[in-house]
């Protein structure tokens, strides 16, 4: 049933949530006993309404003194006093364990408490817990943000400009808090947050009256809603039939493995899936109209979502701890969460994003999926035999595509080295930049496309043909040497010569580099003199194929700019070093490094023949030799 607000209330038990001479104490009330609180705020007061409310809805109990009943309104809420709160909020009833923790004794009242807030995620296990410390108010709007799965992933954190005071708010806390006052949970008092300062648990009961409208804590079928706002559920065995929920709709913890029943309901905001067992929390119904279902059960066990009669869950986002079972039709599926598996059985899906790492996604027999997408290191996807993906792209390292099932295309992009696809008949096409990738077994060089057997154990690949029928893959070549505008000529003995009075600046060269093949490269420049000693030696690391994507002539390259060259193939500074007669020139600037070039080519003596070599990754070079002839002094 919906609790009504109430001022006095009959409570079946009573844990104390308050402070009494510095301690906390059990409250021992009769069941049905009606009891009236003594500094409850009269009925206007701008507490009155959520102070009741929290009463009522067993959020908030009180304690006694003096034989007297108290709701302490103005008394600082506690990190235990808030985990309770979040607690029944939710009908939490699974437990962690409080490994390494030291100030949370076991006989102590609130050690279950936190033993629940840890199993949430509202509460970060840690040494220290501090249960008995005030809560600040960022911090308990952060456990609330937890709750509700709210986070805020513009890192501009608009909302928060509404706040003279938002500089005081930690980092840690910005997400949170942003989406907290984005979705209008949150106001402030004056523009001011207050981040730092202690919540009163009136303070708290107001944010809480603002979040949650109706709690649904008894078993059975609803027709109807008593007021707009989010809605929780708390127990299992409710059915909602044809209800519209003007807000969230939240599948509390305190479902636990039980099933949630919803037929042709209608959702504002999001379905909140955070309770629920392998019964499933089920979608009813061609009326269901459902945009948003974000799947966050814990690590206690396994949720199924199911859909059937024609519903369809438009947007799906598990960030679960616990493992997922979709059954139905969905549109886009997105698994947020790391290391867990999500599987779907006899599912109709469109879109399936897997974002988290180390996570795995098992489309079983009956379910087709049209396009997936790993985006999560350490991923996979598993095709089972009797399940089809039109495609899948892969875009994270070390992921997998496997199964008997049915793969049309493998698209293995940036980012997705050392893939691994082995469904049967799949053609699997790699970027040029990308390497490791093995297609039934075997090696697929970058750029190039593999098609698997029909058992995926082996592969026909289809490498890439060198340009130009049968020039090499990776070719290097000076095309010529210019001069202030003109091309030099070679002498008899091959010499290239640089008139009297040459300026560096005037002088460049040409170069042709082609390469079919991917992967990083280094490109150097040597000058030697005529014993062969280097005097000048540039190198760029890490040159990466695609910089030269659609690169036939690179050029001209001047002796002044050789930085300015590395640079434009797609290197940054630190990416390349000089050497002058052996020794490395100190700084990685590109104005040191344009100093020491110019140095070197100024010291070149008049006449003699220095040769001038490109290598380009180690597997093609090209060279020159010239000569500057200078003026000799008078």
């Amino acid at each position: 049933m919906f609790k009504r607000k109430v001022l006095l209330v009959a409570l079946a038990l009573a844990l104390v949530l308050g402070l009494a001479s510095g301690a906390f104490a059990v409250e021992d009330v009769t069941a049905g006993h009606s009891i009236e609180f003594k500094d409850m705020p009269e009925e206007g007061f701008w507490s009155y309404p959520a102070l009741s409310a929290a009463v009522e809805n067993g959020l908030l109990d009180g304690f006694e003194e003096g034989g007297a009943r108290y709701i302490k309104p103005e008394a600082s809420l506690t990190r235990a006093q808030m985990a309770t709160i979040v607690n029944r909020a939710f009908g939490a009833q699974a437990a962690a364990a409080l490994t390494g923790v030291t100030d949370v004794p076991s006989y102590t009242w609130y050690a279950p408490e936190m033993q629940k807030a840890v199993q949430m995620g509202t509460f970060m296990l840690d040494t220290k817990m501090r249960p008995n410390d005030s809560i600040t108010r960022q911090e308990a709007f952060v456990v609330l943000a937890r709750a509700f799965k709210l986070q805020d992933a513009d890192k501009a954190y608009k909302p928060l400009n509404a706040f003279s005071d938002k500089a005081d708010i930690a980092d840690w806390a910005k997400p949170n808090l942003s989406a907290m006052a984005g979705a209008g949970y949150i106001q402030g008092s004056g523009g001011y947050l207050q981040p730092k300062a202690s919540i009163t648990r009136a303070e708290f009961a107001t944010v809480m009256d603002n979040m949650v409208k109706q709690y649904i804590d008894v078993a059975g079928t609803y027709t109807a809603v008593v007021a707009d706002g989010n809605v929780i559920i708390r127990v299992p065995g409710v059915t909602l039939d044809g209800v519209k929920v003007k807000g969230d709709l939240v599948i509390g913890d305190g479902v636990g493995e039980g099933d949630a029943i919803l037929k042709n309901i209608s959702v504002t905001g999001r379905a909140l899936i955070r309770g629920g067992g392998e019964n499933s929390v089920k979608f009813i119904g061609s009326e269901t109209d459902v945009q948003n279902i974000v799947i966050a059960r814990g690590s206690d066990g396994k949720v199924r979502i199911l859909t059937e009669d024609g519903a369809v869950l438009a947007e799906a986002e598990v960030d679960s701890d616990g493992d997922v079972i979709l059954e139905g039709t969905f549109g886009s599926v997105t698994v947020l969460a790391d290391d867990i598996t999500v599987t779907a059985v006899g599912a109709t899906l469109t879109d399936v994003a897997v974002d988290g790492q180390n996570s795995q996604v098992i489309l079983g027999t009956g379910t087709t999926a049209q396009n997936v997408s790993i985006n999560g290191a350490a991923s996979s996807v598993v095709v089972e035999e009797g399940a089809s993906a039109k495609t899948v792209e892969i875009s994270a390292p070390d992921a997998s595509v496997s199964g008997g099932g049915t793969v049309e295309n493998v698209s293995v992009q940036s980012g997705g080295d050392n893939a691994s696809v082995t469904t049967p008949n799949t053609v699997t096409t790699v970027a040029t930049n990308v390497e490791g990738v093995t297609a039934g077994g075997k090696d697929v060089p970058p750029g190039a496309t593999a098609t698997n057997n029909d058992t995926g154990t082996d592969a026909t690949i289809d490498d890439p043909k060198p340009p130009s029928g049968g020039t090499p893959a990776m070719s290097i070549s000076i095309e010529k040497v210019m001069y202030d505008g003109g091309e030099r000529t070679k002498d008899t003995n091959g010499v290239y010569s640089l008139p009297p009075g040459a300026d560096e600046e005037k002088a460049s060269i040409d170069v042709s580099i082609k390469n079919t093949r991917a992967g990083d490269y280094n490109v150097k420049l040597t000058i030697k003199n005529a014993s062969g000693l280097i005097v000048a030696e540039a190198t760029s690391s890490g040159l990466k194929r695609q910089y030269l994507d659609a690169l036939d002539v690179y050029g001209p390259v001047t002796f002044d700019d050789i930085a300015g060259m590395f640079d434009r193939l797609g290197t940054n500074p630190s990416g390349y070093y000089l050497k002058q007669d052996g020794s490395k020139v100190e700084g990685d600037t590109e104005s040191k490094f344009k100093d020491a070039i110019q140095a070197t080519f100024g010291r070149m003596r008049n006449g003699e023949v220095y040769t001038v070599t490109v290598e380009f990754g180690g597997a093609a070079s090209a060279s020159l030799q010239f000569k500057v002839m200078r003026e000799e002094p008078a």
